[in-house]
């Protein structure tokens, strides 16, 4: 680590004006070396030298620090390191400006300069145009070695097994607006309404008065520069006017989050929730019905409350989706309703470090608190893994990345979308995440100054979802099969509105552009019925105990002679230990795992897979949770 000491201080015999804005390099401590992609910390600390004091209101001056040569590059991942909320630096003080920086993804040798400027960022604001001032830091080098180590193997998929390869961009149309409403879009479920043999969508417009609104499906168009004037723009088909249930125990209940439309009762099920709310999950309802008739007008019918209490309750207010009647009897006792999506929803950590669902009966109306079962969510330390291409210095959930391919969600990811999929051929459920990448942070009362973002798909297997329903396995143990970084045909905001279209298998993904995406699950080549007799001659048990500490239990049947592999993988895939590798005859064997690894040491707690394989393909891969 390159570090140097308070720096000497010449003392004049004349008398010297001190300027109102003036900075002296005191220290530094940042790495010589580091390797490519790799996030780290680096810590300048500076001496306010001049007149007045560095900080927010009119009697202070502002003070970041930017990067230099040239000004305001992000070779280190961003161009500013700020000072904290409300802090105050008089002068004669010092002050630490520090941060987590992103290295190159190229090895070299790279310039580390920077100098105070007279600003402070608000929301993403820059200023270009104020002075630097004081002493800069220069002439540091820092030199970014290449990655040698490898990402680590991905688990192998069931063949049903939804994957971001199984969908087909068929293209995307604008939304219209209404007479009356800004054309400033909100953020909106979104959902599929048959009217005769026509499907329409459902979703909100509006800034602070929404209106929910009717539109049909134009001629889907693939735009070639990216943009939305390429695109047609659907035909209001009714304005339902606003959804609004008053005042309910001091919360103004509008809909503000996902919804799901029942064709057979002409019920509009939709969700609320309060970004700043830190009370308990049954302070206010969260979940209300509405009739759509058939002469145009609007009823409310019924709402409903979280039990309380309810861990990481927040993570269940994105929305509401509807479960297969097939995974509802076979997993959740008929629960053929859920709540999610999890993720970021508030300034309190009672929310889901990841996706989060929750399985419910269908609302009725003299049930105004829901009976959930949670399926999947993630409470906080406990968080889901996401790509490593970040950098985030939230106060909270502030997990760094450790490798490109290995981090946690942080406080700035959220999920405002999802769809369960449970065909013949292909399942899943899916949840639309939007994850910071860049530098994030609420200084000064703006919130993701200098934030970038990406869009990722997280596929769950939803046998893992049923065992946790059922009990079989932990909820906050599930962990996504595959996410990916995704691309749309025209950069917008996050995707706060899914449906899926059981009959055509198109997808419609709403980005508050606004504009909707459409995606086409492609049909399955796999022999399901080949595939179900498979499956029948082998098995594999979920572990017991699960959570476990000092051991825990595995069995598994094969119906003729086999050789048979049983290996634990840790969460990056990599191996932990091959518990069996023999030829085996038909029969059910136990087998048990004492928290080591193949030298005999014991393993960290966490997340560990175990997986099955047979000389004739069979493969089963479950997970469990070891907590020493």
């Amino acid at each position: 680590m390159k570090t140097i000491k308070t720096l000497s201080v010449i003392v004049s015999f004349f008398i010297v004006k001190i300027s109102a804005q003036d900075a002296e390099l005191v220290s530094y401590d940042i790495p010589d070396t580091v390797i490519t992609s790799q996030v780290f910390h680096v810590k300048i600390y500076m001496r306010n030298t001049g007149s007045i004091p560095w900080g927010e209101g009119d009697e202070n001056t502002g003070a970041t620090l930017v990067s230099k040569n040239p000004n305001f590059n992000t070779t280190w991942g961003t161009y500013f390191i700020t000072m904290s909320q409300g802090q105050t630096v008089e002068p004669g003080q010092t002050y630490c400006f520090q941060s987590y920086l992103m290295a190159p993804s190229t090895p070299g040798t790279y310039s580390f300069s920077w100098q105070c400027q007279s600003w402070l960022p608000e929301g993403g604001y820059v200023d270009t145009t104020t002075n630097f001032f004081g002493e800069t830091l220069t002439d540091i080098y820092i030199t970014v070695l290449q990655r040698e180590e490898l990402p680590p193997a991905k688990p192998q998929l069931k063949e049903t097994s939804i994957d971001s390869s199984d969908f087909e961009y068929r293209g995307s149309f604008n939304l219209p607006g209404l007479p009356g409403y800004e054309q400033t879009f909100t953020a909106s479920g979104l959902a599929l309404k048959k009217s005769g043999n026509k499907k329409n969508l459902l979703i909100m417009t509006g800034t602070y008065d929404f209106a929910l609104y009717e539109v049909e499906i134009p001629e889907l168009i693939k735009p070639v520069k990216g943009e939305m004037s390429e695109l047609n723009t659907a035909s209001v088909v009714k304005n339902w006017g606003a959804l609004d249930f008053g005042n309910i125990g001091g919360e103004n209940i509008q809909p503000n989050a996902g919804f799901w439309y029942d064709n057979d009762e002409n019920i509009l099920y939709w969700t609320h929730y309060n970004f700043y709310f830190s009370g308990g999950s049954s302070d206010f309802p969260i979940l209300m019905s509405t009739r759509l008739n058939d002469d145009g007008t609007k009823t409310n019918l019924n709402y409903w409350y979280l039990p309380n209490p309810l861990e990481a309750f927040k993570g269940y207010w994105g929305g509401i989706i509807k479960l297969s009647d097939n995974f509802a009897q076979t997993y959740t006792g008929g629960k053929n309703f859920a709540l999610g999506f999890g993720g970021y929803f508030n300034m309190c950590a009672s929310a889901s470090r990841g996706p989060a669902l929750g399985a419910i009966n269908k609302p009725l109306p003299g049930n105004s608190v829901l009976n959930l079962t949670p399926m999947m969510y993630y409470p906080d330390p406990i968080a889901c893994p996401r790509q490593g291409n970040y950098f985030s210095n939230e106060g909270y959930w502030d997990t760094q990345p450790t490798a490109p391919w290995e981090g946690w969600w942080a406080g700035v990811d959220f999920c405002r979308a999802g769809v369960f999929i449970d065909l013949p051929d292909k399942k899943g459920y899916m949840a639309f995440a939007y994850q910071g990448i860049g530098r994030m942070g609420y200084d000064f009362g703006g919130y993701n100054t200098d934030g970038k973002y990406q869009h990722c798909w997280y596929f769950y297997d939803i046998e893992d979802l049923g065992n946790a329903a059922s009990g079989n396995s932990d909820p906050t143990s599930i962990l996504p099969v595959r996410f990916y970084k995704i691309e749309y045909p025209i950069e917008g905001e996050y995707i706060s509105g899914a449906c899926f279209d059981e009959e055509t298998r198109n997808l419609y993904l709403y980005s508050v552009k606004p504009v909707i995406h459409v995606y086409h699950l492609k049909e399955s080549s796999v022999d399901v019925n080949k595939n179900m007799e498979v499956t029948t001659d082998f098995y594999l048990s979920q572990n017991y105990p699960n959570p476990f500490n000092h051991s825990t239990t595995f069995q598994y049947t094969v119906q003729n002679t086999e050789y048979v592999v049983l290996k634990i993988f840790d969460i990056f895939g990599r191996e932990v230990i091959t518990l069996v590798s023999e030829q085996k005859p038909a029969g059910t064997y136990t087998v048990e795992w004492d928290g080591t690894n193949s030298k005999g040491q014991k393993v960290a707690s966490g997340i560990y897979f175990y997986q099955l394989k047979t000389s004739k393909g069979f493969v089963s891969t479950k997970n469990m949770v070891l907590v020493n």
